[in-house]
């Protein structure tokens, strides 16, 4: 993680007139628990202003409250458009979105086939819809939104989706991580990585 959020520069490692974080709105998805509130201190810590969207639950509110005025909490699904929308709206307060952080997704350790039987199809269809179609449900309307940003010295943001380590090691529920890392193949080649630029739409600025 600490190498994706070098993708957008610091002010200790700023080396030209690009996008500077401290004048970021950064959202981050599934920022209440998990490795969400350690992106979300990262940014805050960089001097951005942070929208928390994670499901409707205390530590979402409360890390809020306890990180300051410059950290907003929304309650979202990501699965959900309207609630992704509505999380997006909410950091205009604070300025303009110019990075997406995909933090939120759930796991389930159930073997293929074991003692109960097969693998539930059903959990399978949740990993599924929170761990991949949550995480392209923030990706495009963030593509958007970050490609009719103003352009600083040629940058205009960044999108970081991150997947566990399962993509590689191939238990259970590792479809949805294989899933999240073929995203990376959704944006133009050269930006077939971890975190990559949006380029610009053809309503914003040029």
């Amino acid at each position: 993680m600490a190498a994706a959020l070098g993708v957008v520069r610091t002010e200790s490692s700023r080396k030209g007139n690009g996008v500077d974080i401290a004048e970021c709105v950064v959202l981050v998805t599934g920022g209440a628990s998990g490795l969400g509130p350690a992106a979300v201190k990262k940014f805050l810590g960089a001097g951005a202003q942070v929208v928390i969207a994670d499901l409707p639950s205390p530590p979402g509110a409360d890390i809020a409250a306890e990180l300051g005025k410059r950290v907003i909490f929304k309650a979202t699904d990501v699965t959900s458009e309207a609630q992704v929308t509505a999380a997006m709206d909410a950091g205009r307060e604070l300025g303009t979105l110019r990075v997406a952080v995909n933090c939120a997704g759930v796991s389930s350790a159930v073997k293929k086939v074991g003692e109960g039987g097969p693998f539930p199809l059903a959990e399978l269809s949740q990993v599924i819809q929170v761990d991949l179609v949550g995480t392209f449900n923030v990706l495009r309307p963030a593509a958007e939104r970050i490609g009719q940003a103003e352009e600083v010295g040629g940058e205009r943001g960044v999108i970081i989706n991150t997947a566990s380590i399962a993509a590689f090691d191939g238990h259970t529920s590792c479809s949805a991580d294989v899933c999240v890392m073929g995203l990376m193949r959704v944006p133009d080649p050269p930006a077939r990585t971890s975190a990559f630029t949006v380029p610009p739409q053809p309503d914003g600025p040029q």
